[in-house]
């Protein structure tokens, strides 16, 4: 073989490795994205249904003069957590 034939040769395969790559990240991404999203759902519906729990545990368990109190607290401190959790979540997938 000649040298310009093994450089050629090397330069497709190094092409072709290059594009194997970038297909694997594209498809974890695409992956993640797609976990991302079920864990969304799941995590949507069980917090919809933690809250409605809590907000009748909160009007068994509390006085009626202070549940407003409590329901102001209870809603604030998932919202942190929501708000914490999707910035971490988001800045982890522009950093890819």
């Amino acid at each position: 073989m000649s040298k310009s034939n093994e450089t050629d040769q090397t330069a497709t395969q190094s092409d072709v490795n290059n594009e194997l790559s970038r297909d694997r990240r594209n498809f974890r991404r695409y992956a993640r994205l797609a976990a991302f999203g079920v864990l969304s759902i799941l995590a949507l519906i069980a917090i919809i249904r933690f809250y409605t729990a809590s907000a009748q545990a909160i009007s068994i368990w509390i006085a009626p003069d202070f549940e407003p109190l409590f329901q102001a607290g209870f809603n604030l401190i998932i919202l942190i957590f929501a708000v914490t959790g999707v910035s971490i979540l988001a800045q982890r997938l522009t950093n890819e």
